[in-house]
């Protein structure tokens, strides 16, 4: 029914020139039938409704919603109450049963769970490795998306990036199984003519990632050596890390 009812809407929209905002608490099916229209994200909860939140998203596993809402008051201050933030937070609460305690261990633990293809606590085939996945997240990430400030690419300059990567990475013995693999950790969106992530703060993820793991590279660089030398410090490096 939903195909019809946006076809009508939409219609009905047009004819009588009236502009048109969809709204969705799932907003993956919604990006995906809607292309041709601005996405925008929602602001963070209020505490009462991140408990609304919860609670749907839990449904019958009482004993989850009863923990992730004890503990609101104190995530609260650490993670922010979007509904992407909840929805990582209770997926990665239903799997590891532990609750991350920031946010950058909030998508730290659901990066290193997609990448290692776990769905519902069963394993699924993995065609490469996590470590080869994450090492061209990160780069493509930096080297396409952050020097040229762009959030979407077009597919050519993804398959072109691509083709240099495995030319220097041979362990990537086949490019569709590899885009194919990437496709299923549900944090890289590769179309017909663009590639994008997810959701925004997953490039910022991974980007993030990238300078934290590559200050050796970065260092010579003079926009960066003064971020460096405090990384590198017993008195500042711990403030460097949550900075990236």
């Amino acid at each position: 029914n939903k195909e019809n009812i946006i076809s009508i809407t939409e219609k009905y929209a047009n004819d009588n020139k009236i502009s048109l905002i969809f709204t969705s608490r799932k907003s993956t099916e919604v990006k995906k039938r809607l292309r041709n229209y601005e996405n925008y994200e929602l602001l963070p909860f209020e505490t009462s409704q991140a408990i609304d939140f919860i609670k749907r998203m839990a449904g019958k596993n009482k004993v989850l919603s009863d923990v992730l809402i004890k503990g609101l008051s104190e995530l609260k201050h650490q993670i922010p109450l979007s509904p992407m933030s909840l929805s990582l937070l209770i997926e990665i609460a239903q799997t590891q049963k532990e609750i991350p305690a920031s946010i950058s261990e909030l998508y730290k633990r659901y990066v290193d769970m997609a990448l290692s293809q776990y769905s519902d606590g069963e394993k699924i085939n993995v065609l490469f490795e996590p470590s080869i996945k994450r090492d061209f997240l990160e780069c493509l990430s930096y080297e396409v998306y952050y020097k040229n400030d762009q959030v979407i690419i077009s597919r050519e300059k993804f398959d072109n990036y691509l083709d240099t990567y495995i030319h220097k990475f041979p362990a990537i013995n086949d490019k569709n199984d590899f885009v194919h693999d990437l496709e299923r950790t549900s944090i890289l969106k590769v179309d017909e003519n663009k590639v994008d992530f997810l959701h925004k703060s997953f490039l910022d993820y991974f980007i993030a990632s990238y300078f934290k793991n590559r200050q050796t590279d970065l260092l010579e660089l003079d926009e960066f050596k003064n971020i460096y030398s405090l990384y590198h410090s017993s008195l500042w490096e711990d403030v460097t890390y949550f900075y990236f």
